[in-house]
């Protein structure tokens, strides 16, 4: 049972070094397999995007005064 124990002792580092580096792989392997490809067909979206003639999508907006008792009723 000692011997058992000392295999899994010497085993544990080599075991996590090894899942990091395998991590890494996977991780890198994804990024330009799946992402890097969907990103470019998505349009280059490290582009600034082309301005339009629309304008603005702001709406006006118009306030009025306050007074003290319109904010009291606002929760109510």
């Amino acid at each position: 049972m000692r011997f058992l124990a000392a295999l899994w002792a010497w085993w544990k580092p080599k075991a996590h070094a090894f899942g990091a580096f395998q991590t890494r792989l996977i991780l890198t392997v994804f990024y330009y397999i799946v992402f890097l490809p969907v990103a470019i067909a998505a349009g280059r979206p490290w582009r600034r995007p082309r301005p339009t003639d629309e304008g603005t999508s702001w709406t006006p907006r118009t306030t009025r005064d306050r007074s003290i008792d319109d904010l009291r009723r606002q929760h109510s």
